[in-house]
């Protein structure tokens, strides 16, 4: 899971040549697992596990904007959810009405924890480091995101 790495390096509150050892929460998780609705594998009985990417999908109108009671979750005009850290105050009403799973409070600091596309990058950390090339960096136009919300 080297996006996942790949995040947390990017993400993490110390300087990227500090021999300290690093902590942070990856924005991005791949987990494996059986989706409701899938078919067992004919040869073991049991379902076949599959990979896939929790991940923030930038919603139109995103839901953990709206439940955020301390106006933390703000959405900002290149459609990229963001935390504000000083205003979050860690309630997790986000984490539990995000459609995909993808917000975390960090035990540490209490405060939510998203993707915000690696602001100030050219590409996310992620898809830089995603060695077979799963994950891409797609520029909607506003209205058309397939990740609804």
């Amino acid at each position: 899971m080297q996006c996942e790495i790949a995040c947390v390096l990017a993400n993490s509150d110390l300087d990227e040549n500090s021999p300290t050892k690093r902590k942070g929460l990856p924005r991005v998780k791949v987990e494996a697992g059986i989706q409701h609705g899938e078919r067992a594998s004919v040869r073991s009985g049991m379902s076949a596990p599959k990979i896939y990417v929790i991940r923030c999908h930038q919603c139109n109108d995103p839901p953990c904007v709206t439940a955020c009671m301390s106006g933390a979750l703000v959405q900002g005009e290149d459609g990229v959810v963001r935390v504000d850290k000083e205003q979050c105050v860690g309630c997790g009403l986000c984490l539990v009405i995000c459609p995909y799973g993808a917000i975390s409070i960090d035990p540490r600091k209490r405060t939510a924890v998203k993707c915000e596309l690696c602001q100030g990058r050219d590409t996310p950390a992620c898809v830089a480091a995603c060695p077979v090339g799963a994950l891409v960096l797609v520029d909607l136009e506003p209205g058309s995101n397939p990740g609804g919300g």
